[in-house]
């Protein structure tokens, strides 16, 4: 209830300057005369903010509609980038489930197509050494750096 209060709150308060304006103009019209090259325009205030806002508005879209084509390749790339992270989590995934189930050509094919997804040649190595029960030849795990670092001398 509190939100719907504060934004009415702040609606009005925005909204107010254009109503005073308004009102001012419907009791003083005036006039608007613009000479440039040849031509000659006359007319009043409310029809020339109105052709002032109706620009406004017109270039605030196209400014717009070229933002988002200006950002539309790298909108692009990320969703790319984003399909191909998800295809390779699924494949780690699928890769996980042949090895549970006792399928090595699964698993392994499935673990190097997440390596090529995922752009992580690491990925498919380690997955082979943690199903195969032997040991990576890769850093030692952190379990493995703690027990070492527990097991220096101490001064």
């Amino acid at each position: 209830m509190t939100v719907m209060l504060l934004r009415l709150i702040t609606f009005l308060v925005f909204s107010s300057p254009a109503i005073v304006a308004t009102l001012w103009f419907s009791g003083n019209p005036g006039t608007v005369m613009v000479e440039w090259l040849d031509w000659r325009v006359e007319t009043n205030v409310p029809v020339t903010l109105i052709a002032v806002l109706a620009f406004c508005l017109v270039f605030f879209a196209l400014e717009s509609v070229l933002a988002a084509s200006v950002n539309l390749p790298h909108r692009i790339r990320d969703s790319r980038s984003g399909k191909r992270h998800r295809k390779g989590v699924e494949e780690l995934l699928a890769a996980l489930d042949a090895a549970a189930n006792g399928d090595a050509e699964g698993k392994r094919r499935h673990a190097a197509e997440a390596s090529r997804l995922l752009e992580s040649p690491a990925v498919a190595q380690r997955f082979e050494a943690l199903t195969s029960g032997s040991t990576p030849a890769n850093p030692p795990s952190p379990r493995r750096r703690a027990a070492t670092v527990d097991e220096a001398p101490r001064r």
